[in-house]
């Protein structure tokens, strides 16, 4: 599958487990603008056209996957606060030492 977003999700918490995840969503995007194919966008007709093809290309992604991939997408949201967060935290402790 041209999705692998959370397949074997990796123990632990932190960055270097949500890269991956992150590069599969890249891939992800890619493929799918490739699948669109985003060149021949031009007023109307050419919305429709990328209406039509973008409408047949996730048809044919079952439900079920696309059920589970915006599950991980919010799991790898959420991961991602977690680590800004943590950056912040840092920040301000940083500050409060001086540094």
């Amino acid at each position: 599958m041209w999705l692998t977003v959370g397949n074997g999700r990796r123990g632990g918490d932190g960055v270097e487990h949500v890269l991956p995840d992150m590069a599969a969503l890249g891939k992800f995007a890619d493929e799918l603008r490739s699948r669109i194919g985003l060149d021949d966008v031009d007023a109307i007709r050419g919305l429709i056209r990328l209406h039509d093809r973008l409408r047949r290309s996730l048809d044919a992604i079952p439900e079920d996957e696309l059920v589970r991939a915006r599950a991980e997408m919010r799991a790898l949201v959420g991961q991602l606060e977690a680590i800004a967060r943590s950056v912040e935290e840092l920040r301000r402790l940083k500050e409060i030492l001086g540094g």
